[in-house]
């Protein structure tokens, strides 16, 4: 998501074809009178992009729009349905069962995972906002903003962490698969 021109029109032509593909798969009249509109919505604001000679701002911020609110919706809903309430049929339950740990575990792992992607889809749009308007560049890491760095540190942190944890664990749950029971030491 980015404020160029094309990359606006190629997110919108990406989002027209997977509606398209989804109205095949809606279940009521509804959905696919939503999916409808949102193409139709997107279709028009392509041609007013392509209809005015600089191109319309409308398409880029309907798609930056699009873009943020599913961010933003997709860490309210890891910590709605994984970390304020519990969901027994959720991912994170079927996780925690192979894992031995908490589906709330998983719902954190997760969250910082999707904050952490967020962040540095923010970040990596400055650095693209940066090559398409005019002003300095940056060279080098060392000329980046300390809240930069701490946004590129915790971002890559979280990653690493989430990696981690879950090698280790997917790591302990098979070594404890392969081992035979012990004996009994007493007999009650």
């Amino acid at each position: 998501l980015s404020p160029d021109r094309l990359a606006a029109e190629i997110a919108a032509g990406i989002l027209i074809l997977f509606l398209l593909i989804f109205i095949y798969y809606a279940k009521n009249a509804y959905m696919r009178w939503l999916n409808a509109g949102f193409i139709v919505i997107l279709g028009g604001l392509i041609a007013l992009d392509l209809a005015v000679p600089g191109g319309a701002f409308a398409l880029r911020y309907v798609i930056l729009f699009m873009g943020v609110m599913s961010c933003l919706f997709s860490v309210y809903d890891i910590w709605d349905d994984l970390i304020a309430r519990r969901i027994n049929d959720s991912d994170a339950s079927v996780f925690a069962k192979m894992t031995h740990t908490s589906s709330r575990c998983w719902g954190v792992i997760w969250g910082l995972f999707a904050l952490g992607t967020m962040g540095g889809a923010v970040y990596l749009n400055l650095l693209v906002i940066q090559h398409v308007l005019p002003g300095p560049s940056i060279a080098s890491i060392h000329e980046l903003s300390g809240a930069t760095t701490a946004a590129l540190v915790v971002a890559a942190s979280v990653l690493g962490i989430g990696i981690l944890h879950t090698i280790a664990w997917y790591n302990r749950v098979r070594i404890n698969l392969d081992m035979p029971k012990p004996p009994k030491l007493y007999s009650s």
